[in-house]
């Protein structure tokens, strides 16, 4: 019997090439490892430094197979983050070169599509593959767009791109064989935006054992870490989702309680700011961002990890970010100020949450882990760990994955 193949169209997807590896290629190695023939289609222009030694050149992509992945890599304009009229061109050209690809590629017909969102507009080559090939359309949603940009970026629902883009995403939930969300809650958005009956699983972010390591810090970050604290540890983008001035305003309640120390890593637009905010507490540390395969050994050495979020309606539907599976792998327990709907956290018991934006309530939570023996932390820290190890790794997902394929 056949391999089955899978089609993995994702613009934002990253490989080992990038030297950073995402959930599309994490599940498209997992699959090959359970017998799938996996294409992935990503772009050359998502923001990512990729090494192209080892690929295949031709006029519109790169090719490479990794670790059995067939990579597509699709050539198009450099784009930096953020929102701007210059990425929604690159998501266009994205997909007319996608489509042109297809046309020419000398590839297995796919038994199964996958889109992934981001790129929103990728659910039109979705469909019209689905067609084509008469294969199962499966719609990936690891953000919901554009409601997002309207809770999160200020957009107004009236904007003329949001009315298009709402309008692709109606068309990918009516139209898909199966939706697949990151938000456990996903289904009841889905329900508000279609009249008719759908197939959706939720299958949140995974982690990948292989790539956590404890390599040493750099003298230069590890003289900064204080040796006698109870650490208050902090990692990301210090921006508006991540609601770092709550944490700075925590501290500067608890400036007084010689015990406790915070230490935020990181950089963002708001990093200038917030250490301005922070100038004269002394129990507030910034440590510039580090190379991800050092984060966990930084993450270990803190006591407790903090991870504030902004309060919106979009996260009714539940959230389940690579921060919370980069501090439950390193087995410390976890305080989240978040208002969304909860999972994985409280499922592991590993944590806490608590209501967001009230750094008064989130100084007061962490003054009461500082005084938790070392075995309760232990035990909580623990208890993340096995949880992420047993339920959420990225075999055990692609299980999960491939029963809702079949």
């Amino acid at each position: 019997m056949a391999n089955k193949v899978i089609w993995y169209i994702s613009k934002y997807a990253s490989t080992p090439s990038n030297h950073i590896v995402n959930r599309q290629f994490n599940f498209s190695k997992n699959f090959v490892k359970k017998g799938c023939d996996v294409y992935l289609f990503s772009s050359y222009s998502c923001g990512h430094q990729t090494d192209l030694a080892g690929y295949d050149e031709n006029r519109r992509y790169y090719y490479k197979e990794l670790l059995g992945v067939h990579h597509i890599l699709i050539k198009g304009p450099y784009v930096d983050l953020g929102m701007n009229v210059k990425r929604i061109i690159s998501w266009i050209i994205f997909e007319w070169n996608l489509w042109l690809i297809v046309r020419k590629l000398k590839a297995p017909m796919p038994d199964t599509i996958i889109v992934s969102s981001l790129s929103i507009l990728s659910v039109l080559n979705g469909f019209f593959f689905k067609r084509k090939f008469k294969s199962k359309f499966v719609f990936e949603v690891r953000d919901i767009w554009p409601q997002t940009l309207i809770d999160i970026g200020g957009f107004s629902k009236w904007n003329p791109v949001i009315l298009i883009l709402r309008s692709i995403e109606k068309f990918g939930y009516r139209n898909a064989d199966v939706i697949v969300g990151t938000m456990p809650k996903l289904d009841s958005h889905i329900r508000n935006s279609i009249n008719q009956t759908f197939e959706f699983k939720w299958i949140p972010t995974g982690v990948d054992l292989e790539q956590f390591e404890d390599i040493p810090l750099a003298e230069s970050v590890a003289c900064q870490i204080p040796t006698d604290k109870f650490l208050v540890g902090y990692t990301g983008a210090i921006g508006n989702v991540n609601c770092v001035d709550e944490i700075v305003d925590a501290a500067n309640i608890l400036k007084d309680n010689k015990k406790i120390h915070f230490l935020i890593l990181g950089d963002g637009p708001l990093k200038k700011e917030m250490m301005q905010r922070a100038l004269n507490l002394k129990n507030v540390t910034f440590i510039h961002k580090i190379d991800k395969k050092y984060v966990n050994s930084f993450l270990k050495k803190c006591s407790v990890l903090l991870h504030p979020v902004m309060s919106r309606s979009i996260y009714n539907y539940g959230i389940s970010p690579n921060k919370w599976i980069d501090y439950m792998i390193s087995g410390k327990p976890i305080i989240v100020s978040y208002d969304g709907y909860q999972s994985l956290i409280n499922e592991a018991n590993c944590g806490v949450f608590i209501p967001a934006q009230n750094p008064i309530l989130l100084a007061a939570e962490i003054k009461k882990f500082s005084k938790y023996p070392q075995s309760a932390l232990d035990e909580m820290g623990n208890a993340g760990q096995k949880f992420v190890k047993e339920v959420l790794n990225y075999s055990y997902l692609a299980d999960k994955y491939l029963e809702v394929l079949s």
